[in-house]
């Protein structure tokens, strides 16, 4: 051990100039960093499962990139690529959503281009598609570390998912996963599960436990580590080193070391110079079973005869926080050596050091002089002749002359002070108080909210501007409103000047006659960091806006689906503003179960809905508002047994096979398609986020090939949806718009 400290001391008084040049080269390196181009494909990024015909994410990471965006994919290990979407870069990540192809494969790839073909980068490694998501099972606990006593009462506990039904047969192993006995069995449960366990009469070290799916023994998962089983559980802790008559000298670095066992948790490693009356902390560490640990300790400079470590376990799972439940500490005290005047660090403060007269909100440099340094040091201010004081920066210690920049509060007194350094390396402080100047009236910073101010009448759903003036103020201020007295909901973080400012805030759908708003800032002009606000001077009232409607369109009365097959789900919906819910019933509305909560976006909406394995003629599907204020309900609706075949159902898609000539476009496109039935058809244009850009009604359309021209020279470049809609369905393809 004694070589081992003093291979350390050798380090550390060798090689600072080696850190210097070091830190240089890759402060240079960073600053070289900034200025490089980077396009990084993010997910899918391999080993991902993804399902045919489901809808995902495809991420990017982009910098110092412009112009377009290419994404491809490829189902034969690269050998092709197909084009997926265009998107203009943007600095940060950027996504696209991909309808996954039905081609299944476990050799798929992703990868982004930029314009030129210049920069691209590609899945790290292949992921595959798959007809169905893959079911899979996990182990929470016990996982890996934890310490039980036999014949004690414990949970296994483990979650799953994409696994409609079987039996789940759990087990244990005492050798490291050689062999294993059972623990019982239970029927799946998607998502969290658990199976009482009582914890067997073994004495071991290498305990495991598995869940393992009966139907498929391939779906399985154990412990990720070992765990521990133990006859007689007696926890405590042993503090080893420094245990008492020790010498150390500041700067020196030790390792502490001691033993805990019989016990989960986190542990406490803190030291004390004034024989244990107070305590600093050293670190935390995991409580690893029967072994000796140890953390890392630097001396610090704190001459002493009376030091101490200790070593506790805190209820709650730290030390310093609770009741102490187990610990130890060092049988004896040790002692912290005190440097020679010509060894010992030293730092001076040379300004402000007493008696300067200081304004607030100027900018002043704290300077002084350091020798010998090594580690962190703290520069802070005290406005009560050092009853309290203020943190101004915390920096890696520096020899020599050296600065830290003040803003001066607004902290009007005579007994200001500056101190630099840390209580475990050296500080000085100002010889001698100086003054702070109070800001002048005219400086300080004002805010004042003009509207709505009190007595407004505002429609729910409308728009209207919230404006104030400021003064003084930079930065940004926080728009909040509140109704009957209640929290304050945030509206938006916008950014002030001085003079008249506005913010645009669409009206919630918040009916009151009592609402208040504020506008808040903390930093209040950078001065002492006390938050400006206004509010309203009264209450103002917030009408109900227009009243909630939705519209199932899809599936028909009278549709006759089969169990286990895919169908689309219509709808439409207005004043809604949120989330939607989808249900089902099988005995004519007496009961319903849930399908899936969607968030709507106005308008024409839909998902695909797998029919479930029952068999009914009084079904029928129910989309609502979580609150009830809209509902809508089509029924009865036949469910038939899966397999079923031979069911004729009516042709209700009037269109077909929808071209885009040219794609990508510049100022026009030709849409061409094919006419079923004579039908009432309609164009609608989305955006890449999903926002209606354009609704064109093209009137009856008869039954063969027809055409019609769209004008795209005045939208932005990028990736558009365009749907065609008629009776009972539509097509759609993405259009690419260039400039």
């Amino acid at each position: 051990m004694a070589q081992l400290h003093l291979v350390l001391r050798l380090l550390r008084r060798v090689s600072w100039h080696c850190w210097i040049f070091l830190l240089m080269a890759i402060a240079g390196g960073t600053a070289a960093h900034a200025q490089q181009t980077t396009l990084r494909m993010l997910s899918p990024n391999g080993g991902e499962q993804w399902v045919v015909d489901t809808t995902y994410r495809v991420r990017a990471l982009v910098f110092n990139v412009t112009g377009l965006l290419t994404f491809e994919y490829s189902t034969d290990s690269m050998a092709t690529w197909n084009l997926m979407d265009t998107m203009t870069a943007k600095t940060g990540t950027d996504t696209i959503l991909w309808k996954i192809p039905n081609v299944l494969t476990a050799n798929a790839f992703v990868r982004v281009s930029n314009a030129d073909g210049s920069r691209r980068d590609t899945s790290n490694a292949r992921f595959s598609i798959v007809s169905e998501p893959p079911k899979t099972v996990r182990v929470l606990t016990p996982n890996g570390g934890q310490l039980y006593q036999a014949d004690s009462n414990a949970y296994i506990r483990w979650t799953s998912s994409n696994i409609p039904s079987g039996t789940f047969n759990i087990y244990y192993s005492a050798d490291s996963a050689r062999t294993w006995k059972s623990v019982g069995s239970k029927a799946v449960q998607s998502g969290l599960d658990s199976i009482a366990w009582k914890i067997p009469n073994d004495t071991t070290y290498n305990a495991f436990v598995r869940v393992v799916l009966a139907e498929d023994t391939t779906v399985r998962d154990a412990s990720d580590a070992r765990f521990t089983i133990r006859l007689q559980i007696t926890p405590s802790i042993t503090v080893i080193y420094p245990d008492g008559g020790e010498s150390f000298k500041p700067d020196s670095v030790i390792l502490i070391q001691w033993k805990a066992q019989d016990f989960n948790g986190n542990l406490s490693i803190q030291y004390s110079v004034d024989n244990m009356v107070t305590w600093q902390n050293v670190g935390n560490r995991q409580v690893r079973q029967g072994v000796i640990d140890t953390i890392s300790w630097r001396v610090p400079n704190l001459p002493t005869t009376t030091a101490f470590v200790r070593v506790s376990q805190a209820i709650g799972g730290g030390g310093g926080g609770g009741a102490i439940a187990i610990r130890d500490t060092s049988n004896r005290p040790f002692t912290i050596q005190k440097l020679p005047d010509s060894l010992a660090p030293k730092i001076t403060v040379t300004y402000p050091n007493g008696g300067e007269v200081l304004k607030a909100d100027t900018t002043v440099l704290i300077a002084w002089n350091a020798e010998r340094l090594n580690g962190n040091i703290s520069v802070q201010y005290s406005v009560d002749n050092g009853g309290t004081w203020m943190t101004i920066a915390n920096r890696q210690g520096r020899n020599g002359t050296d600065t830290a920049s003040w803003r001066v509060p607004n902290s009007p007194t005579t007994e200001a002070l500056v101190r630099v350094g840390s209580a475990t390396i050296t500080r000085d402080t100002s010889n001698a108080t100086f003054t702070i100047l109070a800001r002048p009236d005219s400086l300080n910073p004002k805010l004042k909210l003009l509207y709505p101010n009190g007595g407004e009448v505002l429609q729910a759903d409308s728009t209207v501007t919230v404006s104030w003036e400021s003064k003084n103020i930079t930065g940004t201020v926080t728009i909040q409103y509140a109704v009957n007295g209640g929290q304050w909901k945030t509206v938006a973080t916008q950014a002030t000047q001085d003079g008249p400012n506005g913010y645009r805030w669409k009206v919630p759908n918040d009916p009151s006659t009592s609402v208040w708003m504020r506008i808040t800032t903390g930093g209040g002009g950078g001065g002492g960091g006390t938050a400006v606000r206004d509010s309203s001077d009264a209450v103002f009232t917030i009408q109900s806006g227009p009243a909630a409607e939705v519209t199932l369109i899809e599936p028909r009365v009278g549709r006759r689906l089969i169990g286990g097959t895919k169908t689309w789900i219509v709808w439409t919906s207005l004043n809604t503003g949120g989330t939607l819910l989808l249900e089902y019933s099988l005995d004519g509305r007496g009961t319903w179960k849930e399908i899936q909560a969607v968030q709507t976006i106005g308008g024409r909406d839909s998902i695909e809905w797998v029919v479930p394995p029952d068999t009914t003629t009084r079904g029928w599907v129910r989309l609502r508002t979580f609150d009830n204020a809209a509902e809508y309900a089509i029924g009865p609706i036949t469910i038939l047994p899966a397999g079923t075949t031979g069911v004729d159902e009516p042709v209700v898609d009037a269109i077909s096979s929808l071209a885009i000539l040219p794609n990508p476009a510049a100022s026009r496109v030709i849409l061409r398609w094919q006419q079923k039935q004579t039908a009432d058809v309609t164009a609608l244009l989305y955006a890449s986020d999903g926002s209606a850009v354009a609704t064109t009604p093209l009137g009856s359309r008869s039954a063969g090939e027809q055409q019609w021209e769209l004008n795209v020279g005045t939208l932005r470049q990028g990736t558009y949806l365009l749907r065609l809609q008629s009776t009972g369905g539509w097509v759609e393809e993405r259009v690419v718009v260039v400039r």
